[in-house]
C-alpha cells in the first residue's frame, strides 16, 4: 500500500494505511493543509476537511470517494485551494465547497472535468463528475437539438452558478455546435436548457470551451448537468397521404393535432 503524506502547515505526517482509515475508521478527518502523494480514499460515509491552505495533487497524487449509496466526500472550505489537478491527478468522486464565491473543484473519472461553482450560500455544493451516458438523453425539452451522450456531472445542495467545460468526447454526438448547458429535469423527465454564456467565445471551438450558467441553478429539480446543442425547430412537412410530420429533434413524427 502506498503511503500517503497529509501535509499540515506546522508538520508533515506520515499515514501508510490512510486508506483504511479513511474508508471506514474515522468518519471525519480535519487538516489545514493537504498533499496528496498516493491514492487517498474517502469511503462509506466518510469525510476529509480541509480547513485552509492548499490541496495539491503530488506526482501520484490521486482522490476518490466511494460514488454509491453513502457516498464519500472531499469537504473544501471557502479559502482552501487545489493546485496540480491533471486527466491523472483529480477528484474521481465527490467533493463539497463551503463557500459563495467562485471556486474549481477538480473533478474528474479518467479526465479532468472541472466544475465552478458560485453558490448563494456558504451551507454547500456537493458535485461530482461522470464519464459515462445520461439518462434519457432521447427525451428533449424546448429548443434541445441533442444532449451529450459521454459525461455529465451530479451536483447537490446550495442553489449555485456553475461554469462547465467541454472536450472532444463532450460533444462529438451532438448536432448543432451551438452549445448550452442542459439539466435533467427530475420533475418532468426531460432535459431542459439551462440559460448560459460562453466564457472567452473568442477562444470557444466545437472541441473545446468553457460555459457558465446565466443564473443560479436549483439543484432540487436540476441535479444532473451536461453539456448539449440548440437547434431551431425544423418546418413541419406534409407526407404524401397529406399527414402533418414534425420533428422531435431524432425522429419525424406525426402531429397529433392534424386531422
Amino acid at each position: 500500500m502506498k503511503t500517503t503524506t497529509i501535509q499540515s502547515v506546522s508538520k508533515v505526517t506520515q499515514f501508510k494505511r490512510m486508506v483504511l482509515l479513511a474508508a471506514i475508521s474515522l468518519p471525519v478527518i480535519g487538516y489545514s493543509q493537504l498533499q496528496n502523494n498516493g491514492t487517498l480514499y474517502i469511503g462509506n460515509n466518510s469525510t476529509v476537511f480541509l480547513k485552509t491552505g492548499n490541496y495539491g495533487f503530488g506526482p501520484l497524487g490521486k482522490t476518490k470517494t466511494k460514488r454509491t449509496n453513502s457516498i464519500g466526500r472531499l469537504v473544501l472550505a471557502s479559502g482552501t485551494t487545489t493546485s496540480l489537478a491533471s486527466d491523472t491527478h483529480n477528484i474521481d468522486g465527490y467533493a463539497t465547497f463551503l463557500g459563495s464565491i467562485p471556486y474549481t473543484l477538480p473533478l474528474g473519472d479518467g479526465i479532468l472535468a472541472p466544475i465552478i461553482v458560485e453558490a448563494a450560500d456558504a451551507n454547500g455544493v456537493t458535485a461530482a463528475f461522470y464519464k459515462s451516458t445520461p439518462a434519457s438523453i432521447t427525451s428533449l425539452g424546448n429548443n434541445v437539438a441533442s444532449v451529450s451522450n459521454s459525461e455529465y456531472w451530479d451536483l447537490q445542495g446550495s442553489n449555485a452558478k456553475i461554469t462547465l467545460t467541454w472536450r472532444a468526447a463532450t460533444t462529438a454526438n451532438l448536432t448543432t455546435s451551438n452549445y448550452t448547458i442542459v439539466g435533467y429535469n427530475t420533475t418532468t423527465d426531460v432535459w431542459d436548457e439551462i440559460a448560459s454564456t460562453y466564457l472567452n467565445p473568442g477562444t470557444v471551438t466545437p472541441t473545446s470551451g468553457s460555459i457558465e450558467s446565466n443564473s443560479e441553478i436549483n439543484f432540487s429539480t436540476y441535479r444532473f448537468l451536461t453539456i448539449g446543442s440548440k437547434g431551431e425547430p425544423c418546418a413541419p412537412l406534409v407526407a404524401s397521404n397529406n399527414e402533418m410530420l414534425t420533428w422531435d429533434g431524432l425522429n419525424w413524427r406525426k402531429d397529433n393535432n392534424d386531422n
